[in-house]
């Protein structure tokens, strides 16, 4: 397909091809898979060379870097180079095969932001099975978090004069079993504690939803400790604004 819209765009003499893009997958944490990607593209670029009109300016490998504290959820460890092994990795494979090299370009948009929001949720009830395990249900929801179904969020309970921690299962407020936020050791915890998940920045507001509940405000908290609210809280009204009846 991308061969045949080389050859489309060559048909025409006022589109000129500068560039190839491509788009690996996601939480990546092995930087010679995009060595490999970009050696992939390199020889295919220069195949659509050999053939066409082609002035390649600029090769855009996409994103997907894996971020260290965000792992999929089903792995015990997860271990991400630096950002800077991917570029080198990349850079490699481009320099190597392409004279002259054209400009790389990347989308590190998960490694950037990822780490920069926190989720914080309310403890509305709790159950003990014993003293080895705990179940609290928090007014927060997957459908505010929707990675908290797929990947790892460090879960923390600031609470001073509880020391001793337990295995405790978070769920949400919502109608299915399925809404879990996390697994973690917490102190014991009762109603009205505050709970924070970690890591939240990347495709949790973006792909949050109002099922069952209308979504949190949004606070800013820049270097110095000043707090702003960038986003409402929403209401009920929030749920049918858009609808025309």
């Amino acid at each position: 397909e991308a061969e045949r819209a080389c050859a489309k765009i060559a048909e025409y003499r006022h589109l000129v091809l500068k560039g190839f893009h491509m788009h690996l997958a996601t939480d990546i944490a092995n930087s010679s898979i995009y060595e490999h990607a970009a050696d992939i593209l390199c020889s295919y670029v220069l195949r659509m060379k050999r053939l066409y009109p082609v002035e390649v300016e600029h090769i855009d490998m996409g994103g997907g870097f894996g971020v260290k504290n965000l792992r999929p959820r089903y792995r015990e460890f997860w271990d991400v180079p630096p950002v800077q092994n991917f570029l080198q990795a990349m850079a490699h494979s481009i320099q190597r095969k392409l004279t002259p090299s054209p400009r790389l370009i990347i989308e590190p948009g998960r490694y950037l932001v990822a780490e920069s929001m926190a989720f914080a949720t309310r403890v509305v009830a709790t159950r003990y099975d014993g003293p080895g395990s705990a179940h609290v249900i928090v007014d927060g929801s997957t459908s505010m978090v929707p990675t908290a179904t797929t990947h790892w969020h460090p879960l923390h309970a600031y609470i001073p004069n509880r020391k001793k921690v337990i295995t405790t299962t978070v769920f949400g407020s919502s109608c299915t079993p399925l809404d879990i936020l996390g697994t973690a050791p917490l102190p014991s915890l009762k109603e009205n504690d505050i709970l924070l998940m970690a890591h939240c920045g990347a495709y949790s507001l973006s792909r949050s939803t109002q099922f069952i509940s209308p979504r949190p405000p949004v606070i800013s908290i820049d270097s110095g400790g000043l707090t702003k609210m960038v986003r409402r809280r929403e209401s009920e009204d929030d749920l049918t604004r858009l609808d025309l009846f």
